[in-house]
């Protein structure tokens, strides 16, 4: 009976460092949070199916892939920041959801572009025109810089962006997900940037 009335929170990039943490903070904070597997993400039909059935108020969007040295697929890269993006807004467009949360990268910023920081920026318009086309409660955040065990070196310098008229700034806290704790071990992370 309870379950019934949590609000429910669908996470794509729910097994990343940040997709985790967002899980764990909003469990602990009574909501009720439901995975969109990945394989999911390709598929615009099944993938609208599958919305629908869980009908959540917030939609978070965390699904990344390029942005680790390692990760130089450029089909990859592209398929999973826009993609990927792009189907799960259209997935959800007849849905009432509150919030739409697109996860972007201050690498959307550098003067050097590569694939990954520009299908970044590429996800960010594809939000900005549904919010604008469709009317949806749409944002994107940008963090400057993730620190934390699995997602980057712990003790990598943080550099903040310098802040302009009206910018909001998230900060989020917490430990590394019990299960990716102990694959990648214990640690803390911060999350800082510019909505």
């Amino acid at each position: 009976w309870y379950i019934s009335f949590m609000k429910k929170i669908a996470i794509a990039g729910m097994s990343g460092f940040v997709g985790s943490n967002l899980a764990d903070t909003f469990t602990m904070k009574g909501y009720k949070v439901i995975q969109i597997n990945r394989d999911l993400l390709p598929l615009p039909e099944e993938l609208m199916r599958f919305l629908s059935k869980e009908s959540p108020e917030i939609i978070i969007n965390c699904a990344a892939y390029g942005n680790k040295y390692d990760q130089k697929n450029i089909d990859k890269i592209l398929q999973v920041q826009y993609f990927y993006t792009y189907n799960l807004l259209k997935a959800s467009l007849a849905l009432p959801y509150k919030t739409f949360i697109n996860f972007s990268s201050s690498s959307v910023l550098l003067d050097h572009e590569t694939f990954y920081s520009a299908t970044k920026a590429g996800a960010e318009r594809l939000c900005r025109a549904f919010r604008t086309e469709f009317k949806k409660p749409v944002i994107t955040v940008r963090p400057a810089t993730v620190i934390g065990v699995g997602e980057q070196d712990v003790d990598a310098p943080v550099r903040e962006l310098p802040g302009e008229r009206g910018d909001a700034h998230l900060v989020v806290t917490g430990k590394a997900r019990s299960g990716v704790a102990r694959e990648r071990g214990r640690g803390r992370q911060r999350v800082v940037g510019r909505v």
